[in-house]
């Protein structure tokens, strides 16, 4: 199982739909300053078992990647917002696979919550979970 390639299956699979240059990724330095909209990126990993005993069992590894979408506070409502985690979501369709380097992702589902001010922010929070399986070696 590797962390690794799983978040980069997924930060892959979202720059298929945005700009990178439009993304705070996790400890990276990031200034939205002169910025309409961002988004920022994490990933979750949150339970990873074994499916059996032996050498030839698998690997389970379930968890989300979260990508919220900020968008300046009292600017056309949500409208942009909503737009901009429709496009996301377009990419991370239930049933999607994606693949990077040899660790296949199955996105299971996504959910959007209910948005808030985070000055000067209006920010919301799309939930996409995914499961991985990995052969051991």
């Amino acid at each position: 199982m590797s962390y690794l390639k799983t978040k980069n299956a997924l930060i892959q699979q979202l720059l298929t739909v945005v700009d990178a240059g439009d993304v705070a990724f996790e400890n990276k330095n990031f200034d939205p300053k002169g910025k309409n909209f961002y988004y920022a990126c994490y990933f979750v990993p949150v339970l990873a078992e074994s499916t059996g005993k032996t050498l030839n069992s698998s690997d389970e590894q379930r968890g989300f990647f979260q990508v919220s979408v900020f968008v300046k506070s009292n600017v056309n409502y949500d409208i942009i917002q909503l737009e901009k985690a429709d496009l996301i979501s377009s990419a991370f369709r239930d049933t999607t696979n994606i693949e990077f380097d040899g660790q296949r992702v199955e996105i299971l589902e996504s959910t959007l919550n209910a948005g808030f001010i985070d000055e000067p922010w209006f920010k919301r929070d799309l939930t996409i979970n995914y499961l991985t399986f990995t052969t051991r070696t």
